[in-house]
């Protein structure tokens, strides 16, 4: 039997520095590489539920299918300017939501490096020299 196997401390102190310190380093890695992959993933199916739910396919094959069966030519012409209409808003508010989920992405993807800005910003002493040095900040 090891004599390091039971100390506390020892024990301790690797947990510390292998799972915590170590998850620190491999945490940003981890956020652009399988945290986009998944970040991604999860939007794409947002998206496709409010594409499902707004079944622009449905209103697409069906816009020169009059409504209520009714086929005379008033009817026609109403049922199609009625379904262009809600194709139009349909597809806006799919534009409008799309652009929405780029900018959460977006927003993943700046949200570490907004971070370490607020960081070195608000560091007070001991980060304080640290934005002489970036010119850019």
């Amino acid at each position: 039997m090891n004599i390091f196997e039971n100390n506390v401390v020892l024990r301790s102190v690797k947990f510390l520095v292998w799972d915590v310190l170590l998850d620190v380093v491999r945490a940003p890695v981890w956020w652009y590489t399988g945290g986009v992959a998944l970040a991604y993933r999860g939007l794409r199916d947002v998206w496709l539920e409010m594409e499902k739910r707004m079944s622009l396919k449905v209103w697409m094959k069906h816009l020169f299918t009059p409504m209520y069966g009714m086929r005379d030519w008033q009817s026609r012409i109403i049922s199609f300017f009625v379904r262009l209409v809600m194709l139009v808003w349909k597809l806006f508010v799919v534009v409008l939501f799309t652009f929405l989920l780029a900018a959460l992405l977006v927003g993943w993807l700046l949200l570490p490096v907004a971070i370490v800005y607020g960081f070195l910003l608000h560091g007070g002493v001991f980060l304080g020299d640290v934005l002489e040095l970036i010119p850019f900040l």
